[in-house]
């Protein structure tokens, strides 16, 4: 019955937890946290949020986990979660976002060759940059 919207509130807990510094006791409660924010995503994808800043925070959030806990947490994972939000019908704020933790990601994992050539079809792909010069 509130007719507020917490969904600010809520993006910025959900970012802060990607701040934190996990030790051997937080990676116990990682897969809760994982679970979490999964469910955060599904339940944006049904109400959206503002400029989808739900899905952002939890894009953001995923993402500085996993390299901050690679061992613990499989990257390619991470990567098949996150993809399909580039998806063109996906608003732009979400886009962007995830095109960023995936480079981050491709970083990571293979190095600045490989996020360099990412970032390349990326811009190749992105509609909204229709009628730009192209890159050679």
């Amino acid at each position: 019955g509130n007719p507020y919207s917490d969904v600010f509130w809520l993006a910025a807990l959900v970012q802060s937890i990607g701040e934190f510094e996990f030790g051997q006791q937080s990676i116990l409660l990682l897969s809760s946290l994982l679970k979490r924010i999964d469910r955060l995503l599904q339940f944006d994808s049904l109400m959206p949020s503002y400029n989808g800043i739900l899905t952002v925070s939890c894009i953001r959030t995923l993402a500085q986990i996993a390299l901050k806990l690679s061992g613990f947490i499989p990257l390619d994972r991470v990567y098949e979660l996150v993809k399909p939000f580039r998806d063109l019908k996906t608003i732009w704020q979400v886009r962007i976002e995830a095109n960023r933790a995936l480079l981050d990601l491709e970083f990571h994992c293979k190095g600045i060759d490989a996020a360099l050539l990412l970032f390349t079809k990326y811009v190749e792909e992105e509609s909204s940059l229709r009628g730009c010069e192209s890159f050679p």
